[in-house]
């Protein structure tokens, strides 16, 4: 299975259930997942979404998995272009 759109990071006034992005990866390898589209949930709310870009690329420095492929998503603000 392929997440699509799977999202890690902190929502206004509230947080995600999984914050830490290598808990994020185990649930889905427990869950069978092969790859998974990823996305910083602070991109929908930031005016300059480059900001969680970046930070998204951080966080994958850290982890690495061979059972599941991450694909990092850039989130655009047309604003801003």
């Amino acid at each position: 299975m392929i997440d699509a759109l799977s999202f890690i990071g902190h929502y206004p006034f509230r947080k995600l259930r999984m914050e830490d992005l290598n808990r994020v990866i185990n649930k889905y390898v427990e869950l069978n997942f092969k790859a998974i589209a990823l996305v910083r949930l602070e991109s929908l709310f930031y005016r300059n979404t480059n900001v969680a870009n970046k930070m998204l690329l951080d966080d994958l420095k850290s982890v690495s998995s061979e059972e599941l492929k991450i694909y990092p998503l850039a989130a655009l603000n047309s604003d801003t272009l």
